[in-house]
């Protein structure tokens, strides 16, 4: 299957075609001890991938070569030559390949082990060097176990949400990896007292203590690699399965269930991948790539972004996507830059000829860093689910906006700066961490929080940051909750030009009686107290898809289905069928369907489906501004009994809320 998958592509490559999308190889690894890899590189952007398996079929040896100057390589094998590889001019990138295996092969790439085979093992070094000086310099990689793709990962988990708001996250991760065990564990806390400690134990056994800091959060994490940030794991610490018990002082009793990694894609939709160039000069940067469904404008969406710290002051370097050079990147006088490129923004427009798909292309900038977008699992960016409560609150509290790009990396570590209330300069890290600066000549400071990579790629997700909507309420529930308020105000949308008119971010919607009321960005919703600001009291707390988008709470009835609204109205008037059809029990000439309601109430159905409270006056001409409609139910002239049975699906809470839809309360 791979073989064919890589003639496959070199007919593609061939073929006079105008696009050409080149889809990631699907390939089975064997076990940790018949598999063999290294990745190649040197002093120019150049890389190439060695793989060797053993199996009963015998050895085989696959090496693939990018961004090289076309020509001839040498392929060595522990300084013994057995081969040579081909690179060739292509558009996503110079490229060649070489396979070596007992009986070869009938491609003018597949080659038999010479004689001098010396084998590989773990520790074998694999070098390319060119048959000519006009061939880019010598590259090489060591073979290592690779056991990545084989390797067991357990995840486990644990939260709570207290009655005070208080929240605690907790995430353990365990892998084997190239035989090293390998953890990482992160709790974090917010919306907890300020400035307080609280004893962590694992199973009983105390592991750390959450300190919080004066915005309420607390962050305590282990990790057995050296990550800035995480602490050594202490000798205590026990060994987490399904089921193991933790708490956090009084505050905290939960415990750790398992499961895969629940974080999603930055978007529900498309890619969205994250490339660490590697390179051996000073140089340190990434790449992003995301292409996906734009909730704006409902077409596809592309962004491609390059950042890079470490840079010669003041110099400019290309940035090419295989063999196209699709910008350039200008150092400031720290040596960072960035660039850009963006489906929807003019100014960052795609240049002709870039790939249609990313993946496999090579990426340079300038002549030290290169990499590669492969499988896209290796690659895939997390999304800002897991601190997007944390960000809004930190931006909430602190005020958050953007600093000017002339002071990228001003401290040479890569980092961005951001500017807090009263001019207090925050320092975002890549690595997620946000600090205070200290004011002295180094990007330091003590730790305000750490927030996951995303924040870092995507500042505006801290200083322009959205709240998370809140997991401890039912999406149903907040559904009902609209629909009631709707029902009761019949809201209608304010005005843009008042968005924000209290300095809260606030959006504007009026009602019936023309009161105003507003949305906060997390969604709570106040009616105005008519005076200076957005100040008022809350009616109501949804969550910020309202915000988002007001037309949701405007138009809240749409959300419900058309058994929710029957539910709702049997249940809120107590209805029963009267008995049968009355003769002459008709309204402006028109025979109705009648029901009974709690107190004697009497209620009919026109057959238009909408159900009204009778105000008891039998004037066959009565004016429809005189009647007392309450919702409109489809079917519900045909088969009263229809509305009498309805089921809603709701969750238990919403369903409470349905109870009492078209009961009159005061906002």
């Amino acid at each position: 299957m791979y073989r064919y998958a890589r003639r496959r592509r070199a007919c593609l490559e061939a073929a006079s075609v105008a696009t050409i999308i080149e889809l990631p190889e699907s390939r089975t690894l064997l076990s940790a001890e018949n598999t063999l890899s290294a990745v190649l590189s040197g002093s120019q952007a150049v890389m190439a991938k060695a793989e060797f398996s053993q199996d009963e079929s015998g050895d085989e040896l696959e090496i693939e070569m990018f961004n090289a100057t076309p020509g001839i390589y040498s392929v060595v094998v522990d300084d013994v030559v057995i081969g040579s590889l081909q690179v060739f001019s292509r558009t996503r990138g110079n490229y060649g390949e070489v396979e070596f295996s007992e009986t070869g092969g009938d491609d003018a790439w597949e080659f038999q082990f010479p004689p001098q085979w010396p084998g590989v093992s773990s520790g074998s070094v694999i070098r390319l060097q060119p048959e000519s000086q006009n061939g880019s310099a010598a590259i090489s990689g060591i073979m290592q176990t690779d056991a990545d793709e084989e390797t067991p990962e357990d995840h486990f988990a644990a939260s709570q949400l207290t009655a005070t708001g208080a929240v605690l996250t907790a995430r353990y991760e365990r892998e084997i990896d190239h035989g090293v065990l390998k953890r990482k564990f992160r709790m974090t806390g917010y919306n907890l007292p300020a400035e307080t400690t609280m004893p962590v134990l694992i199973n009983g056994v105390q592991i750390g203590t959450l300190k919080s800091n004066s915005l309420g959060t607390a962050v305590l994490q282990y990790s057995s690699r050296d990550k800035r940030g995480f602490a050594p794991f202490p000798e205590q610490f026990p060994d987490i399965q399904q089921g193991t018990s933790l708490t956090a002082g009084n505050l905290f009793s939960t415990q750790f269930v398992s499961g895969e990694d629940d974080r999603d894609a930055l978007t529900p939709d498309g890619l969205h991948l994250q490339l660490r160039l590697t390179g051996n000069g000073a140089e340190q940067g990434f790449v992003t790539w995301e292409q996906y469904t734009s909730q704006k404008t409902g077409r596809i969406k592309r962004e491609f972004e390059a950042e890079v710290w470490g840079g010669q002051p003041g110099t400019t370097v290309p940035v090419k996507v295989g063999n196209l050079t699709v910008g350039a990147i200008q150092f400031n006088v720290r040596g960072g830059g960035r660039f850009k490129l963006d489906s929807e923004s003019p100014a960052h427009a795609f240049p002709t000829g870039f790939p249609s798909s990313i993946l496999n292309s090579a990426i340079s900038i300038g002549e030290s860093l290169v990499g590669i977008f492969t499988e896209p699992d290796l690659n895939q960016l997390g999304s800002i689910n897991e601190n997007a409560r944390e960000a809004y609150e930190l931006d909430q509290s602190l005020k958050l906006r953007p600093a000017s790009d002339d002071f990228l990396n001003w401290g040479g570590t890569g980092e961005k700066w951001l500017l807090g209330e009263g001019n207090v300069w925050y320092i975002l890290r890549p690595d997620g961490q946000l600090l205070k600066w200290n004011g002295s000549n180094l990007p330091d400071g003590p730790q305000v929080a750490v927030l996951d990579e995303s924040f870092f790629l995507r500042p505006e997700l801290l200083h322009n940051a959205a709240p998370a909507p809140d997991t401890s309420v039912s999406e149903d529930l907040v559904i009902v909750m609209a629909a009631q308020l709707d029902r009761e105000a019949q809201f209608r949308t304010g005005y843009d030009s008042w968005d924000n008119w209290g300095g809260r971010q606030e959006k504007w919607i009026r009602s019936k009686d023309n009161r105003w009321f507003f949305i906060s960005p997390d969604g709570t919703v106040h009616r105005w107290d008519g005076k200076s600001g957005a100040n008022g009291v809350v009616v109501a707390r949804l969550d910020s898809r309202f915000h988002h988008n007001p037309a949701m709470i405007t138009a809240a009835k749409q959300q419900l289905t058309d058994d929710d609204l029957r539910y709702a109205a049997t249940k809120s008037f107590d209805l029963d069928l009267a008995r049968g059809r009355v003769k002459g029990w008709e309204f402006n000439g028109i025979e109705v369907e009648w029901l009974r309601g709690r107190d004697a109430s009497w209620y009919f159905v026109t057959r238009d489906g909408d159900l009204h409270r009778w105000n008891g006056s039998w004037n066959p001409n009565l004016a429809a501004e005189h009647r007392q409609p309450v919702v409109r139910l489809a079917n519900g002239w045909d088969d009263p009994q229809r509305i009498l049975n309805a089921v809603s699906l709701k969750s238990s809470e919403a369903l409470a809320v349905l109870d009492q839809l078209f009961a009159d309360f005061d906002l």
